[in-house]
């Protein structure tokens, strides 16, 4: 169907933007508050034990923010942090380590601390984990069922990359058992939520068709649901 088809090449083009891990800082991290304080007093609350001001003086050196870049002082600050299994920190430990992003590459060292994340129910670290393991990376053998055995657990967490690369994979059956309807409806959650890569997803099949998903839903399994919210947010601004 060609329907299926340019959604499954969009997939494919999206598994090559999502090779490397996307840091996450916002969980657990008042950044509004720390963009207005200064970065001296971000320091001494770190040198005191605050896990939150660790992990932000390790963001500053790590993307040189507020101070100079210093890869070093970034990991240094994030394993104070990971010591109180501040999870942002651990999170963003391993995917120093296992992309080798300013220290040596170390895939086991970063697959280590991205299991410690998710056993402490990160779900930046569980997303992680699915996309290495659907995809394969570093040295890490593709396995389908356990990745998708991650991604199954981040997208009911919530965490839209997942919830996409599930709804794709229902609309190819990779690893699961092949479901249009299902598929389709995660890839509206997605969008929804916000995605770009869902919502031009949606774009390009509405376009290279002319027929809108709910006009297809409605045809095809006599769904019928409200417009998307992401298109409603869009007309409102306009």
């Amino acid at each position: 169907m060609r329907f299926l088809k340019i959604l499954l090449t969009a997939f494919t083009i999206f598994s090559a933007h999502t090779a490397s891990a996307q840091n996450v800082d916002k969980i657990q991290v008042d950044k509004d508050r720390y963009f207005g304080e200064n970065f001296e007093l971000t320091i001494q609350k770190a040198e005191k034990g605050d896990p939150g001001s660790q992990y932000m003086v390790g963001w500053s050196f790590r993307d040189g923010i507020k101070t100079s870049k210093n890869h070093q002082q970034a990991r240094h600050w994030f394993e104070l942090a990971a010591k109180q299994n501040f999870r942002p920190a651990i999170f963003n430990l391993g995917v120093m380590h296992f992309e080798g992003n300013g220290i040596p590459q170390d895939t086991e060292k970063g697959m280590s601390y991205f299991l410690k994340a998710h056993s402490l129910e990160f779900p930046p670290a569980t997303e992680e984990l699915g996309r290495i393991y659907i995809f394969g990376r570093n040295g890490i053998e593709k396995d389908v069922k356990k990745g998708i055995d991650y991604l199954t657990q981040s997208a009911d967490q919530g965490m839209h990359k997942s919830i996409y690369l599930m709804a794709h994979a229902y609309l190819k059956g990779l690893g699961v058992q092949k479901d249009e309807y299902k598929g389709i409806i995660m890839l509206i959650d997605a969008a929804n939520k916000g995605l770009e890569w869902a919502q031009a997803d949606i774009k390009h099949y509405e376009k290279q068709n002319g027929i809108t998903f709910q006009e297809y839903l409605k045809e095809k399994f006599n769904h019928i649901e409200p417009p998307y919210s992401w298109k409603e947010k869009r007309y409102m601004r306009e």
